[in-house]
Parts: structure tokens; C-alpha cells; sequence
């Protein structure tokens, strides 16, 4: 077994301080306390500092040896909270005040910082739920004085936006830009450099952007590929047809290639490549935020992941 220490936001979400788990993959591990414990806790702890034994353990793929102990450490702050934008204001001047008297205010700069860029996320993206955001500079208040930052981590689950339903929305934000008047709760623009991310849907979702495409067919994701199942006519025969394949990106779609097609009703295995192609499918993603251009996809048993980065953009406060 493994003992696992939680903190802060982790320990909150949890109810408790401290559980065990069988030894093993550290993902598999991770992704077993998320689902313990529940969407709000899964995400905090996607942007969690993990120590193994008090080193910090970076291969999440890697086996923790039995015996092991886990500490769990969350970002300092979170998206939770429905600060007004005048009560953001007056706390974002407070915290230039305490910066031009050298007070150390670190930890609450950092803070008002971050509940503003959620702010400002939330409606720049239509987001349902407010997200999780984390600053990555450390100390803070340097950064905050010049308005750069090297890097800003966002996440939010259950994410309704631009026709896709996901079920976790993760965003690395690089090379940030802030000016003056946005730090001191003015309207205007936010400049990142860079961007990368991914989103994940779930199996249902992708059966729900499929159905448009392919109708009659069944999806099935696992970590090794996808299984399309498909009710369907050859000859004038009704025919239940099978093929395993993979995802891949086409453009702005994520596309079905079938490697292997298995033909029911005891029909002829010539007809293969005939019913191959009709599995073959496209599903055109809309935009996705910070600009995202697709990638790559992977998969997971019953979870799509779209992964994709973007160059400059601007986002509005």
C-alpha cells in the first residue's frame, strides 16, 4: 500500500487528510483519488506538486514502490468565489499599494491576480463554471510590477462552450503580458505569446458529434483505440458491421481511420473495404479557446483527448 498525504484545497475537497492506495502507476493512482473523491478535488489535483518519499516524482507513468509515501500539494489559490469587479478593483490597487511600500504581500497579490484572470477567462471563453488558475512565477510580486509572467495554468471541468461539451478544459498560458491599467482593474486586453492545451470529451460526447456524421453508429473509446459499431445496409441486407481503428487530426477535425473491419450476418469478407470506407469518419471541431489549432489525439478507456497549441493571442478583460 501507499500512504497518501493531502493539503490545503486537496485536503478540503477530500474531507480528509491523509488515505492509502494500492501501489502502482502514479497516474493510476491519481486517477483513482479522483475518482473518490470527485470532479472539484480531480482538478485541483491536476495542477498539484507531487513528492514521492519527499522528492519530487515527475514520471507519472513510473510505478510507486509499496511502502512509499505521498504528498499531495495544491496551488495556493483556486477559481472559487464570486468577487464583484468593483470589490476586484479596489483589491488589485491594494495590491500595487502594498508593492510601492515593499510590503511583503506576496501571497495575497498573487491571489487577487488570479481571481481577475478567472474573471476574465470565464467570459472571455463562456465558460460555465469558473476555472482553477494557478500563476507560476514565483515570488509574485516582481512579476506583477513589470505585468510579465512566464507562465499562467488554467483548468475547468464540466466545460460548456462553442457547441462541445467537455468534460475538462486544461490551458498552459506562456510569455504573459499585462499592461498597467488592466493590473489596476481598467478594461482592456491581455497578451499571451503562446499557448498550448488539451480538452477532453468524454465517450458519450464524441457519440453525441458523431451521430451527425455517421448515423447508426456506436463508439467505444479505450487506451489502445476506438471500436466503431456500425447498423447498416449491404445489398439490400441489414448488416452489423465492427472496426477498430484510430484518431487522428484532419485539419480542424478529429478523424476515424478503420484498421480492421469484422462483417456480421455471414457476409462475404470481400465486402470488407467496401464497408471500411463508410466507417470512416470526420468530425469537425469548433474553435477552441486561446485559439488552440489541433494537434493530436489520444484516447483512454471512455475519454478523447484533443491536445493543441496556438501562437499569439488576445484576451479581453
Amino acid at each position: 500500500m501507499v500512504r497518501i498525504r493531502l493539503f490545503a484545497a486537496l485536503r478540503e475537497a477530500a474531507g480528509v487528510s491523509e488515505v492509502e492506495a494500492p501501489a502502482g502507476p502514479l497516474d493510476g493512482i491519481l486517477a483513482g483519488l479522483g475518482d473518490r473523491f470527485g470532479d472539484r478535488f480531480a482538478t485541483v489535483l491536476g495542477y498539484s506538486s507531487v513528492l514521492v518519499d519527499g522528492e519530487r516524482w515527475h514520471d507519472r507513468a513510473a510505478a510507486v514502490p509499496d511502502g512509499a509515501e505521498l504528498a499531495l500539494l495544491p496551488p495556493f489559490s483556486g477559481g472559487s468565489g464570486e468577487t464583484g469587479g468593483r470589490g476586484m478593483r479596489k483589491l488589485l490597487i491594494g495590491a500595487v499599494v502594498l508593492l510601492i511600500l515593499g510590503v511583503a504581500a506576496d501571497f495575497v497579490a498573487a491571489r487577487v491576480f488570479e481571481e481577475r484572470v478567472t474573471d476574465a477567462l470565464q467570459r472571455e471563453y463562456d465558460l460555465g463554471r469558473r476555472p482553477v488558475v494557478q500563476v507560476r512565477d514565483f515570488p509574485f510580486l516582481p512579476h506583477l510590477a513589470t505585468g510579465r509572467f512566464s507562465a499562467i495554468d488554467v483548468a475547468a471541468t464540466d466545460v460548456r462552450a462553442r457547441g462541445v461539451n467537455a468534460a475538462r478544459l486544461v490551458l498552459h498560458l506562456r510569455d504573459v503580458r499585462v499592461p498597467r491599467d488592466v493590473l489596476l482593474g481598467e478594461p482592456g486586453g491581455v497578451d499571451v505569446g503562446r499557448a498550448d492545451g488539451q480538452v477532453e470529451l468524454t465517450e458519450a460526447e464524441v457519440n453525441r458529434l458523431v451521430a451527425g456524421r455517421l448515423p447508426g453508429a456506436s463508439l467505444t473509446v479505450s487506451r489502445d483505440g476506438v471500436r466503431v459499431r456500425l447498423q447498416t445496409e449491404l445489398l439490400g441486407q441489414p448488416l452489423e458491421a465492427v472496426a477498430t481503428g484510430s484518431l487522428g487530426v484532419r485539419g480542424d477535425a478529429i478523424a476515424f481511420t478503420p484498421e480492421s473491419v469484422r462483417l456480421g450476418n455471414g457476409i462475404d469478407t470481400a465486402f470488407e473495404s467496401q464497408v471500411a470506407s463508410r466507417l470512416a469518419f470526420e468530425v469537425p471541431l469548433p474553435d477552441l479557446p486561446a485559439g488552440l489549432r489541433l494537434e493530436r489525439v489520444d484516447t483512454r478507456p471512455g475519454t478523447v483527448v484533443v491536445s493543441g497549441r496556438a501562437a499569439a493571442v488576445r484576451v479581453a478583460t
